[in-house]
């Protein structure tokens, strides 16, 4: 659930979000990225359906399209776009091409992000298949790809399936390029989050800040290359109980997504999320609430009143009217959250439980009462 990954704890659900992945973490932030992505806008170009045009579209100009829906956050519109290009790339240049493969790692990360596991799972392996021994496919692309595949088994809780599936991505990147690679760093980073969703934080912490510092660097302290492992990082040092420290770099993360994403990107509700988690861990309610509700809002309308993300911070919200007596109030997020999990993953799944106990202990304190 964005880092949305590690299990309930006693006050917040943590996003394992853009990652953020969807367990109960605080805000693992996605870090897989579309291959071969370029910089995105906020309003992707609009074309005609293949049915309307009297010539089909060359499959890059319909690749571009997806880029830009992903990184303005319109995930369903990117998955239409990245299927179509799959179809036209397939057609113009062979099922088995380059092309292909590319098209269809654009389609996996866009399924990611709507929580298709299954769907983005199948994509990337084929993607992996067609890419890993293509001529002229730079080391980082084939990096990424197995990144990608990673962060499909970290955010169903698959940790032991993702870990190798990190390590590689890393070791590919080094072998190709050193240490202080722009690629490198970025899948030190991915791997940071790997060992941080399992709460494995001293491995994590170190390669945070390897990365953070080599990014830094290249783009200075401002860049929005940056946002999604800062605020990781801000989670890990909440974990810790270092809030103060966390408090900060939220609130820089914040200024930096706002600036450049726009106040009702996805990524803004995962830092709002996380923001909430430590204002919570304070004693905060007041904050932590404020900080839920404009996170809920972002995303009921950027991803769907089902997605799992949604399901993380109405887990939330519950969690502070429970603190603050408001047993009614509580109840009704809590039982929303276990609903669009359930629906999704299965009553078995393991975060539905855990609040299906707490909703038990809730209905308990308010027959009593």
């Amino acid at each position: 659930m964005t880092a949305d990954s590690t299990p309930m704890h006693a006050a917040s659900m943590r996003d394992a979000e853009r990652g953020k992945h969807y367990s109960l973490l605080a805000k693992v932030v996605l870090l897989a990225l579309p291959l071969l992505c370029v910089a995105c806008q906020s309003n992707p170009p609009v074309h005609a359906p293949m049915h309307q045009q009297a010539t089909p579209t060359d499959w890059s100009v319909v690749m571009d399209d997806a880029r830009e829906a992903y990184g303005a956050g319109r995930y369903d519109l990117a998955t239409e776009l990245a299927q179509e290009s799959l179809v036209l790339a397939s057609s113009q240049h062979g099922a088995d091409s380059p092309q292909a493969g590319s098209a269809a790692n654009m389609l996996a990360v866009s399924q990611l992000a709507t929580a298709d596991f299954a769907s983005a799972e199948a994509n990337f392996e084929k993607a992996i298949e067609i890419l890993a021994d293509s001529p002229g496919i730079d080391p980082s692309s084939i990096g990424s790809l197995y990144n990608n595949l990673a962060e499909v088994h970290r955010q169903q809780g698959g940790h032991a399936q993702a870990l190798p599936l990190y390590e590689e991505a890393l070791r590919i990147v080094r072998s190709a390029y050193g240490a202080f690679h722009e690629s490198t760093l970025r899948a030190t980073a991915a791997l940071a989050l790997a060992h941080h969703s399992v709460r494995n934080l001293d491995a994590a912490e170190p390669l945070y800040e390897e990365a953070i510092s080599g990014l830094e660097r290249m783009y200075g302290p401002s860049s929005p290359d940056l946002s999604t492992l800062l605020a990781n990082q801000a989670d890990l040092l909440s974990i810790r109980g270092r809030n103060a420290e966390a408090k900060s770099l939220l609130l820089r993360v914040l200024s930096i997504e706002e600036a450049t994403k726009g106040a009702s990107h996805p990524d803004v509700a995962s830092t709002l999320n996380t923001l909430g988690v430590v204002l919570a861990s304070e004693g905060d309610s007041t904050g932590a609430l404020d900080a839920y509700l404009r996170a809920l809002e972002i995303r009921r309308t950027a991803l769907g009143e089902d997605h799992p993300m949604v399901a993380t911070v109405l887990s939330n919200i519950g969690t502070v009217y429970r603190d603050t007596g408001r047993l009614d109030q509580a109840m009704s997020a809590l039982t929303q959250a276990a609903e669009i999990l359930e629906a999704r993953f299965g009553r078995e799944h393991e975060d539905a439980l855990l609040i299906r106990r707490e909703l038990a202990k809730l209905q308990g304190e308010a027959w009593q009462g």
